[in-house]
Formats: C-alpha cells, structure tokens, sequence
C-alpha cells in the first residue's frame, strides 16, 4: 500500500483558509460547505435555472460522503451569490487517456449526445503527467453584481485549499471557456498550468464551448498557492 504523501505545511493551510474566510466575511459574505450532492443540484437549479452538470448529477455519479463537496456564499440578505463544486477521482492510468472517457460516460448516462473532435488531449499535455488521486472543479458561478470583488479569485483559491487538505490530491483540474481563458481566468483563479483546447468538440456538451481549455495546479502549485494567499495584503483582515 502506498500512501499519499502529506503536506508539506497542514498548519499553513489552515490559516490560508482562515484568511480566506476572514476576507469573504468582510465582504459581508456566509460560506457554507456541504456534501449533499442532491442538495446541490437543486440549489444550483434554483440559483441559475439550469440542471447541474453531469459532473455532479447524483443520479449519474456514485457519491460517497467523501466523494464530492459544494460551496456556495450568501449575502446579507441571505441570497447565493457564489456557487462551485469540487469532486476526486482515483486515476490509474493518466489524465489524458482517461479524463474524455469519463466525460463520454457520464453524458451517455444522462442520454445527452455529445461528439468530441478528437478522442484524448494533443500528444505532449500536461495530462499525460497526471496521475492518481485527482480533484475536479466545476459549476463556478458568482452573480453578476458580484463579480468586480474578486469572488471567483478568492473562492476558486478557498475551495482548491479545502480539497488540499480534504483530499491530498496529486492535482486538481478543470475546463475553461475559450474566451476566459484568453482573459487569464484560469491564472487569475489560482491554475499556473493551461492548455488552450485540450477538449474539443463536433457537438459540445449543454453549456460547455467547442473548444475548452484546461486549467491545472499540481501539488506543488497547491502548496505555493497557499503562500501566496497568505501573503496578500489586500486580503488580510483589517
């Protein structure tokens, strides 16, 4: 039996994810955490009027109290105005050659037909380097009125930590739109590592572009994003 390695600094990352909180709660924001998938997809129709990805659909997905958790701030008033979810996956092959596999999978479960262009990432991404216990992001989502304070910033940095310490994953990854990502998206939510369309598609996915890009942080990245968190000033509490 091989056993995952550790961090590097737990304590470290506890404090990072204080400041992060401590920085939303000035914001006037409550962050709650749960692993009620169910839940989840029923607040996500709700909030955006939409069905959740399969991703996280529970009725396509084998969840476990351990498998899968969601975030989402609400405000004053009581009203969501972030929402995201982060989900681990064991890998025994690499990213690469397993991550269309299972999109094709869960798609297929839910009868919705999807056609990629190609059947696995360009030869030579950073996927074939994944392996292992591995985290997915996605259904990030921040209200409109919202978005000029950071929020996806901050949040994305405050789950991915959460995941570190939750999971100690060897990465964790996700799919950006092409247009984000041209913008820095993914680098300005914590991702070093992007790859422009690593997934692409004849019939994409509802609410997915034909050309995704991928956004990724290895376990090194993770441990340097907790530094970095803790050495913003403009999040620290006042």
């Amino acid at each position: 039996m091989v056993l995952d390695e550790g961090l590097r600094d737990p304590l470290r990352a506890a404090r990072a994810i204080q400041r992060l909180d401590e920085r939303t709660t000035a914001l006037g924001l409550t962050t709650e955490v749960s692993t009620d998938m169910g839940e989840f997809a029923r607040e996500r129709l709700r909030v955006r009027d939409g069905v959740v990805s399969p991703m996280f659909d529970p009725d396509v997905n084998a969840f476990g109290a351990n498998r899968a958790f969601w975030m989402r701030a609400l405000d004053e008033d009581g009203k969501t105005v972030m929402l995201q979810a982060y989900r681990v996956d064991f890998i025994d092959t690499n990213l690469a050659d397993w991550s269309l596999t299972w999109m094709l999978g869960l798609y297929h479960k839910r009868s919705e037909p999807v056609v990629p262009t190609y059947i696995r990432p360009p030869p030579g991404s950073q996927t074939e380097q994944v392996t292992g216990q591995v985290v997915y992001f996605g259904e990030a989502w921040v209200h409109p009125d919202r978005r000029r304070e950071s929020l996806p910033d901050i949040y994305s940095r405050f789950g991915m930590i959460l995941s570190l310490l939750k999971w100690h994953p060897s990465a964790i990854w996700g799919c950006m739109y092409d247009h984000l990502s041209r913008r820095g998206h993914s680098v300005r939510w914590g991702f070093p590592i992007i790859e422009p369309n690593v997934y692409r598609w004849e019939w994409e996915p509802v609410g997915a572009s034909k050309n995704e890009w991928l956004m990724l942080a290895r376990r090194s990245d993770l441990e340097v994003l907790i530094d970095e968190v803790l050495s913003r000033e403009d999040w620290a509490s006042s």
